[in-house]
């Protein structure tokens, strides 16, 4: 962002406080992502701990 912070670049441009910074279709992308990284971890430790 310019070396600005958040809030910084949204107030330069005059953008409301809950201005998104990332498109909603990634971030549901990559919070399925995380999702499923997070399971398959979750079920190697349980694999492990047998």
């Amino acid at each position: 962002m310019r070396g600005l912070s958040p809030e910084a670049y949204r107030a330069k441009w005059g953008l409301p406080v809950d201005y998104p910074f990332v498109s909603p279709s990634y971030s549901a992308r990559r919070s399925l992502i995380s999702r499923t990284i997070g399971q398959n971890q979750r079920l190697r430790f349980q694999q492990a701990a047998e």
